[in-house]
């Protein structure tokens, strides 16, 4: 297991240049690994980055019923190679990924924790990332477990410009001890010029809806990243899973079914320099994807972004056994000319997945 690691933010020279600065050269990479049914870890060959000016985002699409082979960490694991890894091996796995980088306007930390045992809250120090213009992204595996319940969601929020929190929920007086998932890798993403608003949001158990009122947001430049908590060990995906619908003065989450309290740390980052097409698409069941038609996309500075936590969707999946399959509501983004494909692994029920193009 990876200890804690944190690579230091290289400020000097970055100045405040904004990230709609023509000055700052924006390269993506992009590509599709399958991770087979006898395979735990995958490494991807990559272009030569700087890992503190670029982060990887990924999808996965996965039947599986078992967080430790159903759920990837991945990171950048070297100026030119990738890594993704889950407990144990299982069902064979589609991950779609990218990486963005930055020349310069844009300070990445990147950092791997074994987590502590027993434990639902972690509080990791790193180098200054100030909030207004900072958010984190966040993967998670297990080692063992049997079900998708309440250890094996995460939040991770900046509570202040020093400290990353990662939280885990747990039904308090239930039989389920509090615990973080096993692995997780994390990225704190720092934009000089960007705002970023930041806050909680909590549906309670009766709640299939909830909003947090924001200052105004131009949605022609603004992206939506949240994670979140849950105080129940009920494996149900309708339940535990969210969707979020950015407005200019709102963010709307919604889930396909109550019954569970859930907590979602969210950001909202106006970037500038992207331009922004975002919606929703919804998967019908019985189909295992939608292509969902663009108007223009330049695959080399264009970045597709799924902005839930583990690429999660909504679905009205509920109750017990098969309704912890998560391949209902696991998805990729993968950009087929001008049309974006959003895939998934199993198609029990139907889904509503959030996505996000921005162009450079």
């Amino acid at each position: 297991m990876r200890l804690a690691v944190v690579v230091p933010m290289l400020l000097a020279g970055c100045g405040r240049l904004g990230f709609g600065s023509d000055d700052a050269a924006a390269r993506v990479e992009r590509g599709t690994v399958v991770v087979d049914a006898t395979q735990t870890v995958v490494t991807v060959p990559i272009a030569l980055v700087v890992p503190e000016h670029a982060f990887v985002v990924f999808g996965v699409a996965v039947d599986s019923i078992q967080p430790q082979d159903g759920l990837f960490t991945g990171r950048i694991a070297s100026a030119n190679e990738l890594r993704f890894e889950r407990g144990v091996a299982g069902p064979p796995a589609t991950i779609t990924w990218q990486v963005l980088e930055l020349d310069s306007g844009m300070t990445v930390q990147h950092g791997g924790i074994a987590t502590p045992a027993n434990a639902n809250t972690l509080l990791q120090p790193i180098a200054e990332a100030p909030l207004d213009e900072s958010f984190v992204l966040v993967s998670w595996t297990q080692i063992a477990g049997a079900e998708y319940d309440n250890n094996d969601f995460l939040s991770a929020r900046l509570v202040d410009a020093t400290t990353l929190e990662l939280r885990s929920g747990f039904a308090l007086g239930g039989p389920t001890p509090p615990d973080l998932p096993d692995l997780v890798e994390w990225q704190v993403v720092t934009i000089a010029g960007a705002r970023v608003q930041s806050g909680e949001t909590t549906l309670g158990a009766v709640d299939t809806t909830a909003a947090a009122p924001l200052q105004p947001v131009d949605l022609a430049h603004a992206l939506v990243f949240f994670t979140w908590w849950l105080d129940s060990d009920t494996a149900s995906i309708g339940r535990n899973c969210l969707h979020a619908s950015l407005g200019e003065a709102e963010l709307a989450f919604d889930r396909g079914a109550s019954g569970a309290s859930v907590s979602a740390e969210w950001s909202v980052v106006e970037w500038n320099r992207a331009t922004v097409t975002a919606d929703s698409a919804v998967v019908a069941s019985g189909e295992n994807l939608v292509n969902v038609p663009l108007d223009a996309f330049d695959p080399a500075r264009s970045l597709v972004l799924l902005p839930a936590a583990q690429r999660y969707a909504a679905t009205p999946l509920v109750g017990l056994s098969p309704d912890d399959r998560v391949g209902v509501a696991l998805f990729t983004a993968e950009p087929v000319g001008t049309t974006l494909r959003l895939s998934r692994a199993s198609t029990l029920a139907t889904a509503t997945v959030g996505w996000s193009v921005a162009a450079f």
